[in-house]
Formats: C-alpha cells, structure tokens, sequence
C-alpha cells in the first residue's frame, strides 16, 4: 500500500511504521501532542490505532500515563523528538532527543 496517497494528512513517517506494524499483526498505541495531530489517524486507521495525546513530550513524565494504562507493551518505538529552530548550539537540541 503507498501511504502517501492512501493518507496523505498523515506524517508519512507515521503513516509507514503504522502500516508495517499493522500488516505484521501488532496491537498499536500511538501518541501525539494535539488533537489536531490525533484526528487525522484516528480517521486513516479507525479500529486499528489507539491515539493518545502527550502535549509535552520533553517532561520527565511525559509518557508515564500511556506506559502505565497500556497492558502488554512489548516494544516502544521513539520517532518524535521536541525539536525548534530556535537554537545557536547543537546540544539543546541534542539533549532532548537524547534523555
């Protein structure tokens, strides 16, 4: 399936790793920062993606909720970094990414 015009609201980064996790029969929870991220696929894959928001994705706890209530995570697969062009150093966009 081309994922790019099959969803084309969809990042197609996310659209990707969903379609190869759903095709090989995998349970999938994925998460956002905004529910204007969120309705997109909940709408390009309605019954096989829960959708969950995290709006700070840098906070020390910010996923603690998801992992918590989620039974049965094998894997967790990090693909969202809190990047910005506001820099002039390449470690406070490192870091973030990094911890």
């Amino acid at each position: 399936m081309n994922t790019t015009q099959s969803h084309p609201i969809v990042n197609i980064r996310t659209a990707h790793i969903l379609e190869q996790l759903h095709a090989k029969g995998h349970a999938v929870v994925t998460t956002v920062r905004s529910e204007e991220k969120a309705a997109p696929i909940r709408a390009a894959y309605p019954d096989r993606v829960e959708v969950v928001i995290v709006p700070d994705i840098a906070q020390p706890d910010a996923f603690d909720e998801v992992i918590n209530k989620t039974q049965g995570i094998e894997v967790v697969l990090h693909t969202a970094s809190p990047f910005h062009f506001k820099f002039s150093t390449y470690p406070p966009v490192h870091s973030p990414a990094h911890h």
